[in-house]
């Protein structure tokens, strides 16, 4: 679909609008309109810039931002760019890996665009119901937004009232004809000849934003373009949304979008955008304004992202975030552990040596902090320039350098990958800036920061275990929600058996029911949070924080988090680095990693350092290289047992000795698969749960395919017997109705002919139902321990005689995969399978190797139902493991 605009020529009279959506109606089927309008864009995925000057590249970098916003959806892709008053609208079912050679997207120009990727929720996947949408009908705006309007049919009925032509079934459109609505209206508040200044147009649109917020309801993020003075505006009502300022070969530009990396991948420089506000912007110049109150309004300082595109971008050879955060635990694993277990190697000479000069390395690390604030990249070069050739940092580099201690380090370094510390994404920005001139100094830069962290958070460690320590004899509890709590639960487990530190673990919600009232000041309370913006915690927080004054910690991702700066003494960060993926993965693991340190760490403080403490030490230095070894292991077998149950609409995931562990496999199949699961205790499932054993109702796709097959039969044989019987042909359909009307009621049918009845009747005898009864799937989570498995042998060998499929993931046991494997009696349909996880013997190991096979086991069989459903074409199944619907992730940025 393409859509060319000549502004000059555009005349929005209401007069011409049936006349309009007539012509735009009998053209569709070639979908290729040439109308006199501007538009909008809409989906899972949007995308806003704008330039200082006109560039024949801007199609090609509007397309290169498309393919990074692909995972986020791929019904349909579309650009609206504007070069001068010329405005084109080009958009197609597809993904943008398509959609941009087939359109012609990168040969382009223009100097501002509004682009989209859809994830289809209102309207169905065609073109019309693709974003941008160009408008007007009362005035000329386009726009795009990502998101859902909860009442969009409501909204499209008030805006065909109010003379809108509304030509899809897309929310997306619904939205900017909105703002486009009370644009035109408060527009018409000022003389003729003044509504094309600069000072009404934008005191209109704001004022517009507002109105138009109010009347919308739903989450979503949105960008609205006014041509006229080709500016832009970026509201954050519910969805991600990144601002970004930067500056190339063309000069300065802002770039706005859903997806961070797509803003990281042309500036480090943030623009900061809450929820519940919206920013107008040009090139370089911009406002930041609250949806709700009309006093705010500031040029909000920008900032300079800290995190690192290589943990925003999907490399090779993965093909979702969830699969490449999987494989990247390993790696932020081993960055926590490096926290309470120091190494001696080159890296922690160059620490001692610090130590020695401790206040001068704090001030040169200090000067490049504060460098790294410039947002103007000249003055920052300048800045850093002055540094590096100050006689602080040359007293520095010669106590390094000089006995070649600092080269040493330098040759051990990968060479791809010279910086570690958490400034690494700036300091491989000021690499490229300055042409690798400056390697070695920002190396020397990098292990000053290593250095300031380590000495921080090696303190923090300490504080928090001791914290633990005094009130081991008193309560405490750990608050949560989802992956954060199945952690809790789990870490709660390692907590108790290692250091004796009982754990109470609570929901917010339960924790308001059951102990709310009864803290007191003794107490210590705990919660844990990945994003340190969960609500429901905060909300926890502000209560608690209102009626005793207990001690308040927290374990965050996200150390500027509302939790972790605002509503606790001190916290502890996991040092997982962003999740892209809706599922948590590195976030779990860290914070088992780093509960399993707190309780090694409170050993140590109680003088408890003997043979099972050093025994504990070893296991624990060894989890990043169990958590490598199980992704290699285990990958294809994952995929077999996948191929097994990812059909299967409901399954119980048992542990005999960690339900956090059972919870959160559970949960990830829920999350990404769409198929019921629930985690529990193994001994827990016979006191109720098991009733679901043998023949149970809970009918997937795979049952329907059975009973589809096996009616398919019965009409064959129908027909066979018509036509032995010398019935008419025309017998079959009414026979074949009465067979269904009887499988489905049971209810025989009474107005057939003698001999109608002698050729249904040998099929009413049939026993229809019982292939559609299927094992029921009962996965065994069981660590290798001699209890654990004589308990889980137990259950297997009740559990299976009653109709269960039994899986195991285990590491190798030969008496629990035979109890496993081995057929009951008179089960020709028994279905099993035993996933050998690598070789630990250690119970505290086994949660790590476990989860990473979960994890695995849920990609896998969202992946295989996702293809699935789409061979069906069944249109908005939500299956991805990304982006599974109903759930949504925001990174906060730094």
């Amino acid at each position: 679909m393409t859509v060319t605009v000549c502004l000059r020529r555009l005349q929005p009279k209401r007069r011409c609008l049936s006349r309009l959506a007539g012509t735009a109606r009998r053209r569709v089927a070639g979908w290729r309109l040439t109308l006199p309008v501007p538009v909008p864009a809409v989906g899972c995925g949007v995308l806003g810039m704008v330039c200082a000057r006109r560039t024949v590249r801007l199609g090609e970098v509007a397309s290169r931002l498309l393919e990074k916003l692909e995972y986020r959806g791929y019904d349909s892709t579309g650009l609206c760019i504007q070069d001068d008053e010329r405005i084109v609208l080009k958009k197609s079912v597809g993904a943008p890996s398509n959609v941009v050679k087939a359109l012609e997207l990168e040969t382009l120009p223009g100097r501002l665009f509004c682009g989209q990727v859809r994830w289809a929720t209102f309207g169905a996947v065609d073109d019309l119901n693709a974003q941008p949408h160009l408008v007007a009908c009362k005035t000329r705006i386009y726009g795009a937004h990502n998101g859902n309007l909860t009442n969009c049919e409501a909204l499209k009925d008030d805006l065909r009232l109010e003379g809108h032509v509304v030509l899809s079934d897309n929310d997306g459109e619904m939205l900017v004809h909105t703002m486009e609505h009370f644009f035109f209206l408060n527009l018409e508040k000022h003389p003729a000849d003044r509504r094309e200044e600069r000072t009404v147009r934008r005191a209109c649109m704001i004022e517009a934003i507002r109105q138009g917020s109010r009347k919308i309801r739903g989450s979503y993020a949105a960008v609205i373009v006014d041509p006229v003075l080709e500016e832009a505006y970026a509201i954050k009502s519910g969805s991600s949304l990144y601002v970004g300022k930067g500056f190339d070969d063309n000069g300065d530009f802002i770039l706005t979008s859903s997806d961070l990396s797509a803003v990281l991948s042309l500036t480090r420089i943030l623009i900061p955008l809450s929820e519940g506000e919206f920013i107008h912007f040009d090139h370089s110049d911009w406002t930041v304004y609250s949806l709700t109150d009309p006093h705010l309004s500031e040029r909000r300082l920008p900032k300079r992202s800290k995190l690192r595109v290589r943990d925003m971008a999907l490399r090779p050879p993965f093909q979702f975030f969830m699969e490449q955060e999987i494989a990247a635990q390993s790696e932020a694993a081993a960055e926590l552990i490096d926290l309470f277990q120091p190494g001696n190697g080159i890296r922690e000479a160059l620490f001692a040596r610090y130590d020695g000069m401790r206040e001068l390395a704090f001030r040169v690390r200090q000067s490049v902090r504060q460098a790294s604030f410039q947002t103007d990249t000249r003055r920052l070069l300048d800045d850093l320039a002055a540094i590096f050739g100050g006689e602080d940092f040359r007293r520095l580099e010669a106590a390094v350098g000089g006995d070649g201690l600092f080269r040493r380090y330098a040759e051990a370094v990968p060479e791809t990958r010279p910086f570690a510390s958490v400034e690494e994404g700036f300091l491989q920005e000021m690499h490229r800036l300055s042409g690798g001139e400056w390697r070695e100094r920002l190396m020397i830069t990098d292990t000053l920061f290593q250095y300031k962290h380590r000495f921080s958070l090696c303190g923090w460690v300490e504080k928090f275990a001791r914290e633990l320590e005094a009130h081991r004899t008193r309560r405490i509890y750990m608050v949560a929600c989802g992956s954060s709590y199945n952690a809790a639960r789990a870490g709660a487990a390692i907590l108790n058996r290692l250091a004796g530190i009982p754990v109470a673990c609570m929901l917010p919600g339960e924790f308001r029911a059951e102990a709310h009232e009864s803290v007191t000041a003794d107490d210590l309370f705990i919660g844990i949070s990945q994003s340190g913006e969960t609500k429901d915690l905060v909300d926890i927080c502000n209560a608690l924080a209102a009626r005793v004054p207990v001690r308040r910690l927290m374990i965050v991702n996200n150390v500027n988090s509302t939790l972790a700066q605002e509503k606790c003494d001190f916290y502890l960060p996991i040092l997982c680095g962003p999740e892209i993926a809706v599922p948590a993965t590195k976030s779990f693991t860290n914070q088992l990693v780093l509960l399993f340190g707190l309780a090694l760490k409170c050993l140590e403080l109680r003088g408890e350092t003997g043979a099972a403490y050093e025994s504990a030490r070893q296991q624990f230095l060894r989890i990043p290289q169990l958590l490598d070894e199980t992704h290699r292991q285990v990958r294809l077998r994952v995929r077999e047992l996948a191929e097994e149950i990812y059909l299967s609409p409901s399954a119980h995931i048992l542990s005999a000795a960690n339900v956090g562990l059972a919870r959160e496999g559970a949960l990830k199949i829920r999350e990404v698969v769409l198929n019921h699961s629930e985690g529990m205790e193994a001994s827990e499932f016979k006191h109720g749960p098991n009733t679901i054993l043998g023949k149970n109702f809970t009918f997937g796709l795979e049952q329907i395919q059975h009973g589809l097959a096996g009616f398919t039969g019965l009409y064959a044989e129908l027909a066979e017997r018509v036509r032995e019987a010398g019935l008419p042909p025309a017998a079959l359909g009414p026979l074949a109705a009465a067979l269904a009307d009887y499988l489905v009621h049971h209810s025989r049918p009474f107005h057939l002919r003698p001999e109608e009845e002698q050729a249904l009747q040998p099929l009413l005898q049939r026993d229809f139902y019982s292939p559609l009864f299927a094992p029921y799937p009962l996965l065994f989570l069981t660590p290798p321990t001699q209890r654990d498995v004589e308990l889980t042998i137990s259950q297997i060998n009740t559990h299976k005689i009653r109709g269960a499929a039994i899986y195991v993931i285990a590491e190798e046991n030969e008496e629990l995969r035979q109890a496993a494997v081995r057929p009951p009696a008179d089960a020709p349909g028994y279905r099993s399978y035993y996933l050998t996880l690598p070789r630990t013997g250690s119970e505290l190991l086994y949660p790590f190797s476990a989860v990473v096979a979960l994890q695995m086991l849920a990609l896998e069989m969202s992946v295989l139902k996702m293809k699935y459903l789409n061979r069906l074409k069944i249109p908005m199944h939500g299956v991805h493991p990304d982006v599974p619907k109903n759930v949504s992730k925001s990174i906060t940025v730094d």
